[in-house]
């Protein structure tokens, strides 16, 4: 199970993000307008949602769960959205 760490400058504080569901945060990355993308792992499905610092919301399911332990970033573009392994 990963650990994912949001930092709060204003506040001066680190947070612990757990996901609602107590899904497996898999990654998140950068996205526009302050949002993050995230992959979380449950025990039936992988999804990728955006998270905008307090809620999760979906975006696409990606089916059974995926072993993405290898994936380090995602990138949108106007086109598509990549993920790159590392």
């Amino acid at each position: 199970m990963s650990t994912i760490w949001g930092h709060y400058p204003k506040k001066k504080l680190f947070t612990k993000i757990v996901h609602p569901s107590g899904n497996d945060i898999v990654l998140m990355s950068p996205k526009d307008a302050g949002l993050f993308w995230a992959i979380s792992d449950a025990a039936n499905q992988t999804a990728i949602e955006l998270f905008d610092g307090e809620k999760f919301d979906p975006y696409c399911a990606l089916g059974p769960p995926l072993d993405l332990s290898d994936l380090r970033w995602m990138h949108q573009s106007a086109e598509a959205i990549f993920g790159l392994p590392v």
